[in-house]
């Protein structure tokens, strides 16, 4: 996962502890996200940034991953932007 020069200011302004961007690939279902905030988040919010992440939802959430899921497979990737604390 590669940071974006935004990462620190959202960080900041929101009190997040982790930031970043997923891709659950075409006809898959879901994706593991590393999070890299040390510990199990309290709240995960993520975002479509396409429309083929609707009717998502977040799972296995642990000190080290969280889990995207979509109910059904896409014709293209679902990406999201995702933020947690």
């Amino acid at each position: 996962m590669a940071r974006k020069p935004y990462d620190k200011i959202i960080k900041a302004k929101l009190g997040v502890e982790g930031v970043g961007s997923a891709t659950i690939p075409a006809d898959s279902t879901s994706v593991t996200v590393e999070h890299n905030y040390g510990k199990t988040p309290t709240i995960v919010i993520a975002v479509p940034t396409n429309e083929y992440g609707i009717d998502f939802y977040i799972s296995n959430k642990n000190a080290t991953t969280f889990t995207i899921n979509i109910q059904v497979p896409q014709a293209g990737d679902a990406t999201f932007d995702w933020v947690c604390r």
